[in-house]
């Protein structure tokens, strides 16, 4: 199983990594030429497109996951067509509304009337690309990496190329952004069905329907809980410190979101094969060792961006935003902790997925809480403080419940060594940063390195060996 893993890692990985390393070098662009009102503005947009999709699709496309690895050739195909039917019936609706109501929607969003035909234009952007992704989903888990990765890449190119012309060269400002997501989602979704309309058939089976609907409609409300835990607090900011903060907020969130990054590609790649082969105890104790290794090596980069996070800041966003690097390593380190735990499946695996709801039911009421007692007094800290105390909690959680329904031998006493000595140098470095008193790069270049020794020695013999087979 390592080796079909490690196979459709390189596939999906170098593809995903590729296209969205490009989606990252849009953060300088939009950092310089949208002013920190419209940054915010556009998270508050984005948050509000994604919780009504999640809504309105009710997790269609994980139901579509579970039970896709286990079907047949003809269920498959019954499968892939009511979902997708669900996802083209769902969305009519929602954008007649939302036509209707658009400039009400703008008044409340960025405080203005006049933007109506952008909420719309945002949402259409976001059902066009809930659809792609979807279609993307069918592809991870029929295992065709290579149709995956050439539609991905289509639709971030576009969406890319598209987004710079018409927000820095046209001046479109926020409608660039999301005609540009349109245009892109629509190339993706060209290229993902070039060839394969059969494969893809807009049927609905009642039957089919109800049975994914059972699954899904639970997922529902993890769903929304957990990316209302995520950014609530861009509307906690927006009341306590206006709009410019939340995009200041959002700035800092996307830099950061390089291990969240490589966290979604080892998720889309091993899942699959969790969903396949978990029944086998043979595998599954292969998926412990990964899961150690996956711990190990997303320590080692978290903590090399941390310790250069004053840099960082700087070169991918300027002088504006350099002053709040100090919430970069915690802000890092909570995007890390809570997609690691997206890897403990086991509640999936034993139909138990309400407890997922009830987690992140009481995450969310964590960070509301703790937001309401520590933004007013220590600002965008106290919303980092917030976030790595709630997603800290909800991997321990994560863990022992996972572990409890369905278990992979993992090796805790080792990962908690690991988390150790890389997680407690970063939080200093949070403090001190906060303080205006972060060492030097020299010496903070040498923590790096030092932390990383740590983290590599227990992996030398699978280095060594991965070293040979490279060599021969």
């Amino acid at each position: 199983m390592k080796e079909k893993f490690l196979k459709d890692l390189g596939i999906y990985g170098i593809s995903t990594l590729l296209v969205r390393l490009i989606n990252f070098l849009l953060i300088p662009v939009y950092a310089r030429v949208l002013s920190q009102d419209e940054y915010g503005a556009m998270d508050l947009i984005n948050t509000l497109t994604y919780v009504t999709g999640v809504f309105l699709f009710l997790e269609m496309y994980q139901a579509v996951s579970r039970y896709y690895a286990e079907a047949n050739d003809d269920q498959r195909k019954k499968i892939v067509g009511t979902g997708l039917s669900h996802y083209l019936i769902s969305m009519l609706p929602l954008l007649i509304v939302v036509w209707l109501i658009k400039d009400q929607l703008a008044m409340w969003l960025v405080g203005s009337r006049d933007d109506g035909n952008m909420v719309l234009l945002a949402f259409g952007s976001a059902m066009a690309m809930a659809v792609f992704n979807y279609l993307q989903t069918v592809r991870r888990y029929a295992l065709e990496s290579a149709a995956y990765a050439l539609a991905s890449i289509a639709c971030v190119l576009t969406t890319v190329l598209v987004s710079i012309v018409l927000v820095v060269y046209a001046k479109q400002g926020l409608s660039g952004v999301f005609l540009g997501q349109l245009v892109g989602a629509a190339m993706g979704l060209v290229v993902s069905m070039q060839g394969h309309y059969k494969a893809f058939m807009v049927s609905i089976d009642w039957k089919m329907w109800k049975e994914l609907i059972r699954f899904s409609a639970p997922l529902t409300v993890s769903a929304v809980l957990l990316y209302l835990m995520n950014y609530i607090d861009r509307w906690l900011i927006r009341d306590h410190l206006g709009l410019a903060a939340v995009g200041i907020y959002a700035v800092v969130f996307r830099i950061a979101a390089v291990p969240m990054l490589v966290m979604n590609i080892v998720s889309n790649s091993l899942l699959p094969h969790i969903y396949r082969e978990y029944k086998d105890r043979q595998k599954a104790v292969e998926i412990g060792r990964l899961y150690n290794l996956i711990w190990s090596a997303g320590l080692l980069l978290v903590a090399w961006m941390a310790w250069l996070s004053p840099e960082v800041v700087l070169w991918m966003a300027g002088d504006v935003y350099s002053m709040h690097a100090y919430l970069f390593p915690i802000v890092l380190l909570s995007g890390f902790l809570l997609h690691y735990s997206y890897l403990f499946v086991g509640l999936y695996l034993g139909h138990k997925t309400h407890l997922t709801a009830y987690l992140y039911l009481a995450g969310l009421a964590a960070v509301y809480l703790l937001n309401t007692i520590l933004l007013p007094r220590y600002g965008l800290a106290g919303t980092a403080i917030s976030s790595i105390l709630t997603t800290g909690g909800i991997l321990v959680f994560q863990y022992f419940a996972s572990q409890k329904a369905f278990t992979f031998p993992i090796q805790l006493r080792s990962m908690l060594v690991n988390g150790g000595f890389t997680i407690l140098p970063i939080l200093v470095a949070f403090y001190l940063g906060y303080h205006q008193k972060l060492p030097g790069i020299g010496l903070r270049l040498f923590i790096a390195v030092i932390t990383s020794s740590i983290l590599l020695y227990p992996l030398r013999g699978e280095l060594a060996m991965a070293w040979n087979r490279l060599r021969s």
